[in-house]
């Protein structure tokens, strides 16, 4: 990840929950929406671990029906937003982690590789050499955030 440049892939929007969530919870409450869509997926993480969850709207800073809360998460839990990258073509469970792992979480990020970003994505995860560019990931991903 440290030879990725960020500063032309962007990171995902991300902001800490302000108090405790409770299992089943249909909202939470974290420091700043601004960034967050009207409506999307993301992960809730905490030191014993995280979920994907998806939310339907936002009210100030709150997100609003909340759905995949299945269990209780600390208040210091951060929600990072995230896309299902599996939606590309040629990414599947194990490369989608690989690109976790990276800090790569949004079809934003991906839409805004350049041939440069692609090849070192292409090393990082080790995919097949060229695999990335030649599955048009940047295209595709660009498409699938237009349609949000």
């Amino acid at each position: 990840a440290k030879n990725i440049d960020f500063g032309t892939l962007g990171v995902a929007s991300s902001s800490k929950v302000k108090k405790k969530v409770k299992e089943n919870s249909t909202e939470i409450e974290v420091g700043d929406t601004s960034k967050f869509t009207e409506s999307g997926e993301a992960y809730i993480s905490d030191v014993e671990g995280g979920a994907r969850i998806s939310w339907k709207s936002k009210s100030g800073n709150k997100l609003m029906g909340v759905k995949g809360i299945k269990r209780g998460f600390a208040a210091a839990a951060v929600v990072t937003v995230r896309d299902d990258l599996q939606t590309i073509k040629g990414i599947g469970p194990f490369i989608e982690d690989k690109l976790h792992a990276l800090g790569i979480f949004t079809f934003d990020q991906i839409g805004n590789m350049n041939s440069e970003l692609e090849e070192t994505v292409n090393v990082a995860i080790e995919f097949f050499s060229g695999r990335v560019k030649r599955d048009e990931w940047a295209k595709q991903a660009r498409k699938l955030a237009k349609n949000r």
